[in-house]
């Protein structure tokens, strides 16, 4: 039900600060009740600090997505940086098959809306860039590549005539 062990612990302790708010403003504040649920809740904070490896109170901030973002807002970023793989897929378009020209312009062109978005690392945008700058030149290559065939195609029809 719960991805990991902290979202369990999370929502054990949030299920009982709810119980005991709603037993402690009752008309009917039941002494023992109230000192049960405190018990517990002691208890799941203590096994949310155990998680968190500190003692205290309180719930400290989910785990960590993909990556560290050093010093920049949030701490994390919500999506893994795909900048390597771009600049890879564009150098190979260049280099073995510029099919893949056009994946690596767009995957680039997603990734830099991403990083303005502040959705992944910025300090990938140099390599994002590179990418899709290769599969850009490897698309326009295969552009001018059909053409001349096809002009090569309708030459060598006009002469058989």
């Amino acid at each position: 039900m719960y991805r990991n062990e902290w979202d369990a612990a999370v929502a054990r302790a949030s299920a009982l600060e709810q119980q005991l708010r709603a037993a402690q403003s009752g008309q009917q504040a039941d002494a023992a009740t109230i000192a049960q649920l405190t018990q517990q809740l002691q208890q799941a904070n203590a096994e949310l600090a155990r998680l968190r490896g500190q003692a205290g109170y309180g719930y400290p901030p989910p785990p960590p997505a993909y990556g560290y973002a050093g010093g920049y807002p949030g701490g994390y970023y919500s999506v893994p940086a795909r900048g390597s793989t771009i600049m890879v897929l564009g150098i190979l378009s260049l280099v073995v098959c510029g099919l893949l020209g056009p994946v690596a312009w767009s995957m680039g062109n997603e990734e830099l809306r991403r990083i303005e978005r502040g959705e992944v690392d910025p300090s990938t945008r140099g390599n994002v860039t590179a990418g899709r700058i290769c599969g850009m030149i490897a698309s326009i290559l295969i552009i001018i590549a059909v053409a001349f065939f096809m002009f090569a195609f309708v030459l060598a029809a006009g002469a058989s005539r």
